[in-house]
């Protein structure tokens, strides 16, 4: 029995590994300074499909979204979802991996 878990674990991190590279390689790079260079920039250091939490610490872009995210002064936090609403629906076609996270 136990052999047989840690054939499973093992085969389950080969797998994760190899989504991670396909999901990695997946389309292309936008141009630098256009809208959809500015929407991959925001969408992944607001919600990343390859960083925990601890990873997403070090980001101070992530650190900056987040006080975005969490000031309710102004509606600022509401302005902010919006634009992250809008980002995630507007994609083509919409990111399903960030529409249930």
């Amino acid at each position: 029995y136990l052999e047989s878990v840690v054939f499973d674990a093992k085969e389950q991190l080969l797998n994760r590994a190899a989504d991670h590279k396909v999901l990695a390689e997946m389309g292309s790079q936008p141009m630098c300074c256009t809208p959809s260079w500015f929407r991959a920039k925001l969408l992944y250091n607001f919600l990343p499909f390859d960083f925990s939490i601890f990873g997403q610490i070090k980001s101070p872009l992530f650190l900056l979204l987040t006080l975005l995210s969490i000031t309710p002064m102004f509606g600022i936090r509401v302005a902010f979802f919006t634009i992250i609403l809008i980002c995630i629906v507007a994609g083509r076609p919409p990111d399903e991996y960030q529409l249930v996270t």
